[in-house]
């Protein structure tokens, strides 16, 4: 295998690689672009945004002979080194221009280039910039808007969250009843759902969260999915309005989904929890104590123990007033005697 020197790079030549045929100037020019391309992508996901600019530079000056696909790869490179790096104007010059040399999308960069305006909203709402991310979330709406790229549904969800952040509650389950009816994916759907329940909850329209969370438990194929609409109704809903035993029995549905240990774990604590709003603390201490014991290692563990600790004092509290309370009553029997007497 032979080695040539270019500017500061390596170039490997030889039988097994991709160019065996190529003169040494023409194999180290294409062989200098694929490196600036590829060490650039290295560099950009490493942090070292200003090296990935040099790569990113230099293969461009070396662009300028190559064919549509190579120049639309090398402008979705630098769109995505650009979202990385915060830059989202200029993530929108690169990606207008894998537009431009990838119109058909034949070169195998338009979906990826159009997909990272979903990217750049999703990381504007990470860092609470909700009117930004909308912005990027109409953009990608558009830049699928057939739904040939399948990010369409992702988009819109996106959207329908960040309306609601807005207190567009309306606006939000308008889209949400469009996903519900049009997303086939099984995990989209259940969070599509999820966050429908969710808008119904804040509103205090009970029947409709219910209406959502059951939707859920019967659509899902993930039990934990299913875990968690059950321990929604149960807790923000019958608990909510003191419906102990329904809430009881959206919990023992819950215990009873899955083989899954740790929900059948958080199933025991919410009855437990259940018993302890009841004022059935005998009841609560048993059902904490049995959570314990069949699943030790599981994360309610510790929340139990404390609950027993919790659940005793107001046990003891509770055998105190009760004690206090008979006090009261013999003291007023006996007053009342003694008015008869005189």
């Amino acid at each position: 295998m032979q080695l040539f020197k270019v500017d500061e790079t390596i170039s490997f030549v030889g039988d097994c690689l991709e160019y065996p045929k190529l003169k040494k100037e023409e194999a180290e020019k294409q062989m200098d672009f694929d490196w600036s391309l590829k060490y650039g992508r290295v560099l950009s996901l490493c942090g070292k945004h200003e090296e990935a600019d040099k790569c990113y530079r230099r293969a461009e000056k070396l662009a300028k002979d190559k064919d549509a696909k190579a120049k639309a790869g090398l402008y979705f490179g630098q769109a995505s080194h650009a979202v990385r790096k915060c830059e989202y104007g200029e993530a929108e010059e690169y990606i207008n221009k894998v537009e431009e040399f990838d119109k058909d999308g034949a070169a195998g960069f338009l979906k990826d280039a159009r997909k990272l305006y979903l990217d750049i909203a999703n990381a504007l709402l990470r860092v609470r910039k909700p009117d930004d991310a909308k912005k990027y979330a109409d953009k990608a709406i558009e830049a699928d808007k057939d739904g040939k790229f399948g990010f369409l549904n992702d988009a819109r969800f996106l959207k329908a969250q960040l309306l609601s952040m807005g207190r567009d509650n309306d606006g939000a389950l308008k889209i949400l009843l469009v996903l519900e009816k049009e997303v086939k994916d099984k995990e989209l759907l259940a969070k599509v759902l999820n966050f429908s329940g969710n808008i119904y909850l804040r509103k205090k329209d009970y029947d409709g969260a219910i209406a959502k969370f059951e939707a859920i438990v019967k659509a899902a194929d993930d039990d934990k999915d299913k875990a968690r609409a059950l321990s929604r109704i149960g807790l923000y809903i019958h608990l909510e309005k003191k419906e102990y035993e329904k809430a009881i029995a959206r919990f023992e549905e819950m215990h009873n989904i899955s083989e899954d240990r740790q929900i059948k774990a958080a199933a025991l604590y919410y009855i437990g929890v259940v018993y302890v709003r009841m004022e059935k603390y005998d009841m609560a201490i048993a059902k904490f104590n049995e959570m314990i014991k069949k699943y030790p290692d599981s994360p309610p563990v510790r929340r139990a123990k404390a609950q027993i600790e919790q659940v005793e004092k107001l046990k003891a509290q509770a055998a105190k007033e009760k004690e206090k309370e008979k006090e009261e009553e013999g003291k007023e029997e006996k007053k009342e005697g003694e008015n008869k007497k005189e």
